[in-house]
């Protein structure tokens, strides 16, 4: 083999890498029949509910407090505050998220998955999604994934919002 054609393979082999669309890790989850994903660096872990301790006089959508190997977290019920319905009591998985330090545990139904996305293809939310709902600036856009649409959530704007907040 020359000189000339290994170095044109090699060529080829720099071009097809830098043309590969880099995929990245999501968490992804349903709430009711939709979609949503987070950003795995924004997810701290994923655990099967531990018991929940109710609090009164809080919002509907918080469910109570959760105590985590010495770390109490609020759960909120994410698809009761977007009004998708409200998570299964009697099986509820714990998103743990965290921005600015400040965690949220999110009650969701369903054993959340790991995809990967190509992050470069999200659609910006703001002109997709419209309406008067104050939830809707907490999307931060929609990506269509394997013939489905997935709704990405600003953690950061969600976790220190003060509807997730107790006190």
């Amino acid at each position: 083999m020359s000189l000339d054609s290994i170095l044109s393979q090699i060529s080829h082999l720099e071009d097809e890498e830098e043309s590969a669309v880099k995929l990245d890790p999501v968490i992804s989850f349903k709430l009711g029949e939709q979609l949503f994903a987070v950003g795995i660096e924004d997810v701290r872990e994923v655990i099967k509910c531990p018991e929940i301790t109710r609090i009164a006089l809080v919002p509907k959508h918080i469910l109570g407090l959760v105590n985590v190997r010495g770390n109490v977290y609020v759960v909120g019920d994410f698809a009761h505050w977007l009004d998708l319905g409200k998570v299964d009591s009697s099986s509820i998985f714990l998103i743990i998220v965290e921005a600015e330090n400040v965690s949220v545990a999110l009650a969701v139904s369903q054993v959340p998955n790991t995809i990967h996305v190509d992050l470069s293809a999200i659609q910006n939310a703001g002109g997709l999604i419209t309406g008067k709902n104050e939830v809707q600036k907490y999307f931060s856009g929609v990506l269509n994934h394997e013939k489905e649409l997935i709704t990405f959530l600003d953690i950061q704007g969600l976790v220190c919002n003060e509807s997730f907040a107790i006190g």
